[in-house]
């Protein structure tokens, strides 16, 4: 019996061990949602920047030609020429989260078409927001 005392007293119970996991496992579940949540709001930062940033762009091209882009891809063409090569890349990204569309009194389908508005819109869904968050939408 003295050595089975031994034992006990040299090492942890597994009841001492299970509440040691258990703590750990809340800590990391804890750590990993504020992660997650982070990347989301950091998504949606970085979106709203962007779409700023385009609509900024959208009214020097207004200025210069009196009318917007008719078409997502004429949007590009001019963010090309002006050498916007970052804002290309997020705009222009495969599976990218920005929709684009030119407005005005007709349907806005080419580049002579008069497009008097535009809206940039970002879904929700690209960031994973919920509950009372909204999708971002931008026009002049």
């Amino acid at each position: 019996m003295a050595s089975m005392k031994k034992l006990s007293d040299k090492g942890l119970t597994i009841v001492e061990l299970l509440i040691v996991f258990t703590i750990i496992t809340i800590l990391a579940i804890v750590g990993f949602t504020s992660y997650n949540t982070a990347l989301q709001k950091e998504k949606k930062s970085q979106a709203q920047s962007t779409v700023m940033q385009v609509k900024s762009r959208l009214n020097q091209y207004f200025t210069d030609a009196s009318a917007y882009p008719a078409t997502k891809a004429d949007l590009i063409t001019y963010l090309n020429k002006s050498k916007e090569t970052q804002l290309v890349a997020l705009f222009d990204a495969p599976n990218n989260p920005y929709l684009y569309k030119g407005s005005g009194k007709d349907e806005c389908t080419t580049a002579e078409n008069d497009c008097s508005s535009f809206s940039i819109t970002v879904s929700k869904s690209y960031w994973h927001g919920g509950g009372d968050d909204t999708d971002i939408t931008v026009a002049p």
